[in-house]
């Protein structure tokens, strides 16, 4: 239909009433109604006649008035049905909200504009006059079509005293008088059925929230089962009270909640979250529950610093138990009497005495060098320029012993280690040939010197050996064969020289062979070296640098210079378990490592060679 048309429909027409009989009384017998047909009045401005399509009333003169009326009203009839039906107002079941009259009679009335201002029209329904005209299209004749009994339509005189009995109850009473109280039951049959069918869903959606809930669940999980539940409630509940429902089943999920089943929200370091109740650490702590750690109820398989000693761990919260305490216990145990290559850390002054100590003169430069700044993390290449250092160590520089402790036709006789991943590279060092002379070696290296007696035009070399060691959160232990390759070797045969992996970036997280494959594949990390020293005139150093992501910062154990490893002997150097710098922690990939790709990595060059001849043997 044209505006034009739709303009002039709603200039002819400006009330349509609906007629419906209302079930309250049949559903709820607690709910009492006089009048069993109620008047629905719709001004016509609110209706959008354009959309009745099935009216045909763009030609509007076309037709007589009545044909017109019809039409009008039928079409109207089709869309308040389909409103009603979508609402779930009218419905096919017995206990329907409304009930529809049967299309034979029509329940929709549409007024003429000239009819609005006859006052008789509305009176005459209420005198007890016959009808002259039985076919005369009026307000009167609708309404008394839909009359089935001649008692309920109340004559002149009931109005009025009906209507000056409510007026008085409405406009004199007090609120609180029990007539107008009374009466308010009972005219407020909408609040009532929506009371009725809130309290019913509001049970429901509640058992929907409580549906598979655990003993102690987190926040993220409350506000998604709250939002299920709110949906349900949502289905079932209509009316003005289903606002006030809906935050009494607000209150209540919350209440539950709070109700002593709040989970812990701390994240481990490793991402996963605590599996205890909600709690306080610390006795001082303002927050409501009992006092205990926290705890993931995941378990790792970790070696201690020298790797001689595997045990099971719990899932670090924080960085010192990840990187410093679980070592320092085992150490009770293995490592205690082992020579240890100190980590630089910061130490509180005791004293303002040693605090003015702390400060000390460079006697070269005649510059004051405060001292260093404490920090809660690993230390980063940007902090060691600002003399900062961590509080606690996380990395671990262990001498086991003389070289003779490692056999090359054994490998590394350590628990946890797969069978044929277990055996260190060789490296050999070449010594310059004028340097390494018989007058050099003779005294300090005689081994040496035998060589170069006899055989005088071949390059002399130094033995060492070095094993990059991988291991997974469920303790399996493997050396690498090369970058992103697990070793797998039967024996030691084979072994290729340790230069080319020692020339290349060792990556940080390699996919463990003994994990499975698929969804079952894990991570392995690298945690440790292992370096043979050679016994000749070479000194191997070392100064590890970590980057464990892509564009992350550049861990360092904080030495100021390369550590000096002494000659003929077994070293091994323990990498943190969790890399967390001022950003926080940086966690291995959560799916397998792919070959190639840059999940951190272990710089190259970070062992270092140097001839020197005044080096005595250890």
């Amino acid at each position: 239909m044209t505006r034009s048309c739709s303009c002039k429909i709603r200039h002819m027409y400006e009330r349509a009433y609906v007629v419906a009989k209302c079930t309250y009384c049949h559903i709820y017998v607690d709910i009492k109604i006089a009048c069993h047909v109620r008047i629905f009045d719709f001004p016509t401005k609110c209706l959008s006649f354009s959309s009745f399509s099935g009216a045909n009333v763009s030609k509007v003169g076309g037709v007589d008035a009545k044909t017109r009326h019809k039409r009008l009203e039928f079409a109207m009839e089709e869309r308040l049905y389909t409103i009603l039906k979508k609402a779930r107002i009218v419905t096919s079941s017995p206990n329907s909200l409304v009930v529809l009259p049967e299309q034979r009679n029509g329940f929709v009335y549409i007024e003429d504009n000239d009819k609005i201002e006859d006052e008789d029209e509305g009176v005459g329904f209420f005198l007890d006059s016959e009808e002259s005209d039985s076919n005369k299209r009026s307000f009167k004749a609708f309404l008394n079509s839909h009359v089935i009994d001649p008692s309920e339509r109340p004559s002149m005189k009931q109005w009025l005293e009906a209507s000056e009995a409510v007026f008085e109850v409405i406009m004199r009473l007090p609120e609180d008088d029990p007539a107008r109280v009374a009466m308010n039951a009972y005219a407020n049959a909408d609040e009532k059925f929506s009371e009725i069918r809130c309290q019913k869903a509001l049970p429901q959606a509640f058992a929907a929230y409580k549906d598979g809930l655990q003993e102690h669940y987190t926040e993220d999980l409350h506000n998604a089962k709250f939002i299920q539940a709110m949906s349900l409630f949502s289905m079932t509940a209509r009316g003005p009270s289903s606002a006030e429902y809906a935050d009494l089943l607000a209150q209540e999920c919350a209440s539950h909640w709070k109700g002593g089943r709040q989970m812990c929200e701390e994240v481990s370091l490793t991402g996963n979250g605590c599996a205890n109740r909600r709690h306080k650490i610390l006795a001082d702590e303002s927050v409501n529950g009992p006092l205990m750690p926290h705890n993931s109820s995941v378990t790792y398989y970790s070696a201690c610093n020298c790797g001689r000693k595997q045990a099971p761990r719990d899932d670090p919260f924080t960085l010192a138990e990840a990187n410093w305490k679980f070592y320092a216990d085992l150490e009770e145990e293995c490592c205690r009497e082992l020579e240890h290559v100190a980590v630089p850390i910061w130490e509180p002054s005791r004293d303002v005495a040693d605090e003015m100590q702390s400060l000390a003169l460079d006697n070269a430069s005649r510059r004051v060098v405060k001292a260093a700044e404490p920090i809660n993390h690993i230390l980063t290449e940007d902090e060691s320029s600002r003399k900062s250092l961590p509080v606690f160590a996380s990395w671990s520089l262990v001498h086991i012993g003389s070289s003779f402790l490692y056999a090359h036709n054994t490998g590394v006789v350590h628990p946890g280690f797969l069978n044929g991943a277990k055996f260190l590279h060789p490296w050999d060092i070449p010594l310059s040939s004028k340097s390494a002379t018989y007058d050099n070696l003779k005294t300090k290296w005689p081994n040496l010197a035998e060589c170069v007696l006899k055989r005088p035009n071949t390059e002399l070399v130094a033995k060492a050996f070095v094993g990059f060691e991988y291991e997974c959160p469920e303790g399996h232990r493997f050396m690498a064969q090369g970058p992103h390759k697990a070793m797998r070797m039967t024996s030691n045969s084979g072994m290729r020289d340790a230069s080319r992996m020692l020339s290349s970036d060792m990556p940080l997280y390699v996919t463990c062979p003994a994990c499975g494959k698929g969804a079952k594949s894990r991570p392995a990390q690298l945690m440790r070296v292992h370096i043979v020293t050679p016994k000749a005139p070479v000194t191997v150093t070392l100064m590890p640098r970590v980057q464990p992501c892509p564009d992350g910062p550049v861990f360092n154990a904080g030495w100021p210079e390369p550590v000096r490893l002494a000659q003929n002997s077994l070293w091994i150097l323990r990498l943190p378990f969790i890399y967390c710098g001022p950003g926080g922690a940086h966690l291995p990939p959560g799916e397998t490592p792919v070959e190639d790709a840059n999940n951190g990595r272990l710089f190259k060059a970070f062992i270092g060679t140097h001839e020197d001849y005044r080096e005595q043997e250890d």
